[in-house]
């Protein structure tokens, strides 16, 4: 699994204290290559209750207690919830530093998140529509080439979108902090279309490379500019996001025969050989991204998975 977090401001407020303190932290990260175990009672010969994967969060539920020394590292053993499971971890495997997990996710993730660029482009040519989120106010715009862009006002500062062509699409009726846009940056025979998770971070606007619905290419065959769609499929629980995809198994070296941009949707094999689960969870003092990929799909996620409900999108 791969995660990242980012801090919710004025709004929200996420401070990450040092291991002096750990039970005021309430928040940690799983920092074992293999993974750490959770196990029922503060002692390494305790049953086993799962591996949590590394980078994973964990929340703190209680004071280090119970010293203990395992592979020469000296640590305690510390009462934490990992998702729906209560135990005991060795908090020597556990780091409490803010900037805690690494900011990457599954490899060929289609996911990506940035920040809009700062923007003076206030000669408004003809605005189409308007959308509040926390305390930004996003305006879509059309200009002179026929071509809609998006320039959001926070704070009286201005950003605008880094799409050539971006609107604005709908809103999940379970979420009032996060709108969808729908952009468009096809150029001759290549097909490069999709959508963006947009919401409010730091005083600035950002958005998550999001598929609401099964659009987004992924496998291009250069010679003819053929690709093939990933599967896409979005939930929600509670305060949290669910996107699976699976991607398409794509050879490059032996394509099909006769592929061109006509046919290649019906000749691509529909052959998926990875898949990955994204939990966005928007908590009271955060916000957090967790890609678990391929195997790292414990039954756990899985459980979760299959006990969220679809989300409902309303078009605007």
């Amino acid at each position: 699994m791969n995660k990242f977090a980012y801090s919710l401001f004025p709004l929200f407020l996420f401070v990450l204290q040092t291991n002096c303190s750990l039970k005021e932290n309430k928040t940690a990260y799983v920092n074992a290559d293999g993974g750490l175990i959770l196990r029922e009672k503060p002692t390494k010969n305790s049953n086993k209750i799962l591996l949590i994967p590394n980078n994973s969060k964990i929340s703190i539920i209680d004071s280090p207690t119970t010293p203990d020394q395992i592979n020469n590292k000296s640590g305690n053993w510390i009462k934490a919830k990992y998702l729906n499971n209560v135990g005991y971890l060795f908090d020597a495997y556990l780091s409490f530093e803010q900037s805690a997990v690494e900011q990457k996710l599954c490899p060929n993730s289609e996911y990506v998140i940035e920040n809009l660029k700062s923007s003076n482009l206030l000669k408004n040519k003809e605005k189409i529509k308007t959308i509040n989120i926390e305390n930004a106010v996003y305006s879509e715009f059309i200009n002179s080439k026929s071509n809609n862009y998006l320039i959001a006002e926070v704070k009286n500062k201005y950003y605008t979108s880094v799409r050539k062509n971006e609107k604005i699409f709908g809103i999940y009726n379970e979420f009032n902090n996060l709108f969808i846009s729908s952009w468009d940056d096809t150029e001759g025979d290549f097909i490069d279309s999709g959508y963006n998770l947009n919401f409010i971070l730091n005083n600035k606007p950002n958005y998550l490379k999001f598929h609401p619905i099964n659009k987004s290419p992924l496998c291009y065959y250069s010679v003819v500019a053929a690709y093939a769609y990933p599967k896409v499929e979005n939930r929600f629980l509670n305060q949290k996001i669910f996107s699976r995809v699976s991607y398409p198994e794509c050879n490059f070296e032996n394509p099909p025969d006769n592929l061109s941009p006509e046919n290649s949707i019906e000749i691509i094999p529909k052959k998926f050989k990875r898949e990955s689960i994204l939990i966005i969870n928007f908590e009271s003092n955060m916000i957090s991204f967790e890609e678990f990929c391929d195997k790292e799909k414990n039954d756990e996620i899985m459980k979760l998975w299959e006990n969220a409900k679809s989300l409902n999108i309303k078009e605007l």
